[in-house]
């Protein structure tokens, strides 16, 4: 079953608009400087600059938030005036000044959700890919908008510089970006990684220290203390809380990270100098790459007179279970649309300029994954496989061609989609493992090697729950 998934067509038109705007022309080469800064290996550890390049990206992302509030406000007093207006004229002048000031907050909206993406590389690197916790702590809701001259984000921002400075830890200021959601503070030093949450304005702070004082005396927590209190568990003990208090262990795997990444990178150059590229990489992905602009100027220039989405494979049957995935699925219309399980383009290992281009959307990176082939792909390589079929999936509530939210939904759709086996040996593999295939352009070869390893660990007729980092990840994020 062949599928195509799109963005909703307002969206793109106005992704296509902000590109050509003179507000994003003007913040491009700042947030490409930012990103280059904060990919820079002397800035991992340096905490001075750290928080230096952190106190930066508040002020800006307060000022966005600013003017997104305000925007909005304008459009509903707009909006008001053309549902109450008489005279066509007036009404059609109404309507167009609407829209400029919609592509205005759609590109505030735009530059908020680039720049916590680049802080968000700072987190994955200071907490060393450990993909397993960054899922966990991006779990919770977002906070809502940062003011910096609010006294309670002003106290975090204190908080901060007396921890960089007098406890020498780097510090990272977690409502800036899309991961941290738990606490207002996230340490590191050598002694590992603490969560602080912010009280009475910064006079006052939280922690599990303080959290375990409070429960020799007190029974109660409140959800707040119980999510930070579950997020440090985990850091510490490698254990995760799951439904009813259980507890899943985090698994550490030494395998290779297995990826097309070279692959992509290649078909991402092609795609900058002739408009358009698409490419079948593997038996069971096919990677396509378009540059907006690029494409738009040979198209005037009538170098080129079109271009096709995707060169589907001629061996793929219409019956295969097939799925799209873009980098503008992480262009969430509202943050608490965020996608946890994609990994932040601030990290790929492309060039600075490349990953600032596929955050802003110049390049709209595409991959068509066919499950049904990954699913061959297993069996040949000696693994029994029963896995969930397209029907199944639907049936389950997840729709495949699909818009916002349910692109969302099925980003987090975590329950198993096919279990490998060997005689005995049951592996679950949940659906978000074989979509870091399209996501991320992982190898189905990690998976069986992650297979292989939990294979020789396993316990004789022992039923085990747990999360599986691969450390070979760590090799291949910049």
């Amino acid at each position: 079953m062949g599928t195509k998934r799109f963005q909703d067509e307002k969206f793109n038109w106005y992704l296509s608009r902000n590109l050509f705007s003179s507000y994003y022309q003007e913040l491009q080469p700042f947030l490409l400087k930012a990103l280059r800064f904060s990919r820079l290996r002397l800035i991992k550890k340096n905490r001075i600059l750290l928080l230096y390049i952190q106190l930066s990206m508040a002020k800006n992302l307060s000022g966005c938030y600013k003017a997104i509030q305000d925007g909005k406000k304008e459009i509903k007093r707009i909006k008001k005036k053309i549902h109450s207006e008489i005279n066509e004229d007036k009404k059609v002048k109404l309507e167009q000044k609407l829209e400029g000031i919609q592509i205005r907050v759609f590109a505030h909206k735009n530059v908020v959700r680039i720049i916590k993406t680049i802080i968000d590389g700072i987190v994955w690197r200071n907490l060393k890919f450990d993909r397993s916790i960054l899922r966990l702590i991006a779990s919770n809701r977002i906070t809502g908008y940062i003011d910096i001259n609010e006294p309670g984000f002003r106290g975090v921002l204190n908080i901060a510089k007396s921890i960089v400075w007098h406890r020498k830890s780097v510090v990272i200021i977690n409502d800036i970006s899309n991961f941290l959601r738990v606490g207002d503070l996230t340490e590191i030093s050598k002694l590992g990684i603490l969560i602080h949450e912010s009280k009475a304005k910064g006079r006052r702070v939280r922690n599990i220290f303080s959290l375990l004082q409070d429960i020799k005396k007190t029974s109660k927590m409140s959800k707040q203390s119980e999510r930070l209190l579950k997020a440090q568990i985990a850091i510490s003990h490698r254990k995760i809380f799951i439904d009813n208090d259980q507890t899943v262990k985090i698994r550490d795997l030494k395998v290779p990270f297995k990826n097309y990444l070279n692959d992509v990178k290649k078909i991402i150059l092609k795609a900058k100098r002739e408009g358009f590229c698409s490419k079948k990489i593997s038996d069971y992905l096919v990677v396509s790459c378009q540059d907006l602009i690029q494409s738009i100027k040979l198209k005037r220039n009538g170098k080129i007179k079109d271009w096709t989405d995707f060169k589907t494979a001629e061996d793929w049957e219409k019956k295969d279970f097939i799925l799209p995935f873009t980098n503008t699925d992480s262009f969430y219309k509202n943050e608490d649309f965020f996608i946890p399980n994609m990994t932040p383009y601030s990290i790929f290992p492309f060039a600075s300029k490349i990953c600032s281009e596929l955050l802003s959307g110049r390049l709209i990176l595409t991959a068509r994954l066919n499950i049904s082939k990954v699913y061959g792909y297993f069996e040949e390589n000696g693994w029994g496989v029963d896995g969930t079929s397209v029907d199944e999936f639907v049936k389950r509530g997840q729709k495949v061609e699909s818009l916002y939210p349910d692109i969302y939904e099925a980003y987090h759709y975590d329950e198993t989609l096919c279990v490998l086996n060997r005689g005995r040996f049951n592996l679950s593999i949940p659906a978000t493992l074989i979509f870091r295939i399209g996501m991320d352009f992982m190898a189905a070869a990690t998976i069986l090697l992650e297979a292989e390893e939990v294979f020789k660990q396993a316990v004789p007729f022992k039923d085990e729950m747990s999360a599986i980092n691969i450390l070979g990840e760590r090799k291949t994020w910049k």
